[in-house]
């Protein structure tokens, strides 16, 4: 539980700094929030595992992520089975259109979606399951900016939503064209357990934006993530000020 941390950045800096960590003793509330969130945001310390802040080695984001390089649907629970079957490449082009397809209107206006309705839909409509994670993605508008699907969609955001569009420009008369690219080759570089993602999240270097005004802080954060990945036994790291 001591790696657990509320999903919230001000909730989690709030606890930080109640449990008295080394490098916040001098730092406001409103640094801690913000050192938080860049751990959260850019920094892969952190990451959100059901409604709480863990070390990004134990978050969705990880796994997600680990499911996409082994092309596998993403199954929390270990005795889960998908429902219904997954969706391949030719599958999930073909019902994409169809779908976006029923949706246009006449005069040329393209069918659009939500990006939130279209695993709902691939269920309802065609009774399959459009895993992301099983094509190599982890995450949906990643997969539907996939070079595969652009003869298909594109993304777009209208309002606070992310939405589908139906690409005219190359509308065909019937349903598409088998998938021309070939299934991406599975790359298990992000493999080997806890131990594994400890070494990932330890290897993880700020990225090339300028860093920020809390680079100790950060570093202190990044190593006990790693501690806690590894083993829930590890004590956090010695603090060095910076």
């Amino acid at each position: 539980e001591d790696v657990i941390l509320p999903g919230g950045r001000y909730a989690c800096a709030q606890v930080l700094l109640a449990r008295k960590v080394p490098f916040a003793q001098d730092l406001s509330l409103g640094e801690l929030c913000h050192i938080v969130q860049l751990a959260v945001s850019q920094k892969r310390i952190l990451g959100y595992w059901d409604g709480s802040m863990v070390p990004f080695g134990r978050s969705v984001d990880c796994i997600k992520e680990q499911c996409a390089v082994w092309q596998q649907p993403v199954l929390f629970k270990r005795t889960a089975l998908p429902s219904l079957p997954l969706a391949t490449w030719d599958q999930a082009r073909n019902c994409l259109w169809d779908i976006l397809d029923s949706c246009s209107m006449e005069g040329g206006y393209p069918g659009v979606i939500t990006l939130s309705n279209v695993k709902r839909l691939f269920r309802s409509k065609f009774n399959l399951e459009l895993s992301e994670t099983a094509l190599g993605h982890s995450r949906l508008n990643e997969l539907l900016q996939d070079p595969r699907m652009s003869d298909i969609c594109r993304m777009e955001v209208q309002g606070k939503s992310q939405v589908v569009v139906q690409h005219v420009a190359s509308q065909p008369s019937g349903p598409p064209c088998p998938c021309p690219w070939p299934a991406a080759a599975s790359m298990p570089s992000m493999m080997g357990g806890m131990a594994g993602m400890a070494g990932m999240v330890a290897a993880i270097q700020p990225p090339p934006p300028p860093p920020t005004h809390f680079p100790a802080a950060e570093a202190w954060l990044l190593q006990a993530a790693a501690a806690a990945a590894g083993s829930a036994d590890l004590p956090p790291p010695a603090w060095t000020p910076g």
